[in-house]
C-alpha cells in the first residue's frame, strides 16, 4: 500500500494539512505557501485541472520562482487542494478494481462537496468571512458549482483556461486565458463571459503566445501578474515597461 501522506514539501515556507472530506475515512491533502498566516493578510484556494494536482501545477517552481511566490509578494496565503485521486491525497477504492466496474469518480458535483469542506477549514483557520479562489481547466467546473451554491464564502474568482458551460451568478470574475489555448477558443469565452451576467466586475483577460498550460510555459508570469490585478481589485493593468511586456496581455473584452 501506498503511503501518501509523507508529501514533499516544495518551499521552506509551505504547510501541509490532511483534512477530511466528504468521503468517510478518505482524507485530502491541502498545502499552503505563506508568508505569515496571518488572518490581517487574504486567502486565496487553487483548484486543479483533471490531469496534475497542485504540486505540479500552481506550485511547480521555475527558475526558482513560482504562482504563489507572486501571490505571497501580493499579500495573500496561498493553498492548493489535491482532489481525491490526485496528489498525496487518498485515493478511491474503486481505483483499485477495473475502470470498467465503477462509474467516473471525482465528478464536478462530488469535487465541489470537496472544495467545500477545504474552503470551510481555511475560513475557520484563519477566522476569516471569505476567501478568493483560482481555477485551471476542469477545476472551473466544481468552483462553479461550489460558487454558485455558497456565494457567501466567496470573494473573487479567476477562471484560468475554463472549460464548462454552466450558468453562474455573483462574485466578481476574471477569464483569463492563452492565445493558442484550442480548448478555449474566443467563441466559447465570449459566451461564459456573457453568462456571468450578475457579476459586478468581470473581465475576459487573453494573453499572446499562451496555451492552455500557460502556467507551465514562458508567459506565466503575465498569467500571475493578472490574477494578482484582479485578486487585489485593481481595475488597470501597470504602463508596461519593456516591449515584452506590452505584448503580455493580447486583449480586454
Amino acid at each position: 500500500m501506498i503511503d501518501y501522506s509523507a508529501a514533499k514539501k516544495l518551499d521552506p515556507r509551505e504547510q501541509h494539512f490532511r483534512i477530511p472530506g466528504p468521503i468517510e475515512g478518505l482524507s485530502r491533502l491541502l498545502p499552503a505557501e505563506t508568508a505569515a498566516l496571518s488572518p490581517s493578510r487574504r486567502s486565496v484556494l487553487y483548484v486543479h485541472g483533471a490531469t496534475f494536482p497542485s504540486a505540479l501545477s500552481i506550485a511547480y517552481r521555475f527558475d526558482g520562482r513560482s504562482w504563489p511566490d507572486s501571490l505571497c509578494d501580493a499579500g495573500f496565503d496561498v493553498w492548493g487542494l489535491d482532489f481525491y485521486g490526485f496528489g498525496h491525497s487518498d485515493r478511491y477504492p474503486q481505483m483499485d478494481e477495473p475502470p470498467a466496474n465503477n462509474a467516473p469518480l471525482c465528478v464536478a458535483e462530488g469535487a465541489a462537496e470537496q472544495l467545500e469542506a477545504a474552503v470551510r477549514f481555511i475560513l475557520d483557520y484563519h477566522t476569516q468571512d471569505k476567501i478568493s479562489l483560482i481555477s485551471h481547466s476542469w477545476g472551473s467546473m466544481p468552483l462553479g458549482r461550489f460558487a454558485s451554491e455558497q456565494s457567501a464564502l466567496v470573494d473573487r474568482v479567476v477562471l484560468f483556461a475554463p472549460i464548462g458551460r454552466r450558468k453562474a451568478r455573483r462574485s466578481p470574475v476574471a477569464i483569463i486565458r492563452g492565445e493558442w489555448d484550442g480548448l478555449m477558443p474566443d467563441e466559447d469565452a465570449h459566451w461564459l463571459f456573457n453568462a456571468f451576467a450578475q457579476s459586478p466586475d468581470k473581465r475576459d483577460i487573453k494573453i499572446g503566445r499562451g496555451t492552455h498550460l500557460m502556467h507551465l510555459e514562458g508567459m506565466r508570469t503575465a498569467l500571475w501578474r493578472e490574477s494578482v490585478n484582479f485578486l487585489l481589485g485593481q481595475n488597470a493593468t501597470p504602463i508596461p515597461k519593456t516591449v515584452e511586456e506590452e505584448t503580455n496581455v493580447l486583449c480586454y473584452l
